[in-house]
């Protein structure tokens, strides 16, 4: 049986996935998980691993990888308390399709396949909001996938950013994204490079759309930045992409 903290209970219950439990279901799936513990650095699974679990984070930031054909690594997505990992390979069995790494040092719930299979046939609430959140992912891949194949580097950029301010704090008269902004992650998640990023960023901070301070970026004119990702000047031409 695992002992979860009153924290480590909570990020449960506000997941997508465990939200409809009450307390009772919620105490079922924590006694059949475990929790495991990653160092900085280290990898959760590898692309092509056979499915373990459904892992979800207690605390610590993982980014979640995959490998083109040309050898280039791109990140695809990045992981924080509260997030799902392995819930499709955890319903079809089949090779996980993507390598999960933790950035910092890592705590995640792990409910082994089996567990979780018998755990569903228990509570059909679970199952069906598992169908939802699957969906969800569907069209998260899918509208990514617009987003690196539609759009320029400079409207990756804009709606990434505008992305991360949507759950923002107010701050100085435009709304700042909480964690500080790795330029690096941001240009892999985007399939950029960080000197595009970093360049892009300071176009943006020229023309007044955004602010940028030791990491932390305050998003001053969102609907400039709109703008940019619809290719609309923002100010005349709007920021020019950069060169190189």
């Amino acid at each position: 049986m695992t002992s979860l903290s009153g924290m480590q209970m909570a990020t449960l219950r506000r997941t997508d996935v465990f939200s409809v439990l009450d307390e009772q279901s919620l105490q079922s799936l924590a006694e059949i998980g475990s929790v495991v513990r990653k160092k900085r650095g280290e990898t959760l699974f590898n692309s092509g691993d056979l499915p373990d679990g459904l892992y979800v984070v207690l605390d610590g930031e993982l980014g979640v990888y995959a490998n083109g054909r040309d050898g280039n690594v791109l990140m695809l997505n990045v992981l924080r308390r509260g997030s799902v990992i392995g819930d499709i390979a955890v319903m079809d069995g089949k090779e996980r399709t993507a390598t999960v790494r933790a950035h910092t040092k890592a705590e995640l719930f792990l409910v082994l396949r089996d567990d979780f299979l018998r755990y569903l046939e228990q509570f059909p609430r679970v199952c069906l909001r598992f169908a939802t959140v699957l969906a969800e992912r569907c069209r998260y891949v899918s509208s990514n996938m617009e987003t690196m194949f539609l759009l320029n580097g400079v409207q990756r950029v804009a709606m990434a950013l505008l992305s991360m301010a949507s759950n923002g704090t107010p701050f100085d008269g435009g709304r700042r994204i909480r964690e500080p902004i790795n330029q690096s992650s941001l240009g892999m998640r985007l399939g950029l490079t960080r000197e595009y990023v970093n360049k892009t960023m300071r176009a943006f901070a020229s023309e007044g759309l955004i602010d940028y301070d030791a990491g932390y970026v305050t998003v001053l004119n969102e609907d400039g930045l709109r703008g940019v990702v619809d290719g609309v000047a923002a100010r005349k031409d709007g920021p020019s992409p950069p060169q190189g």
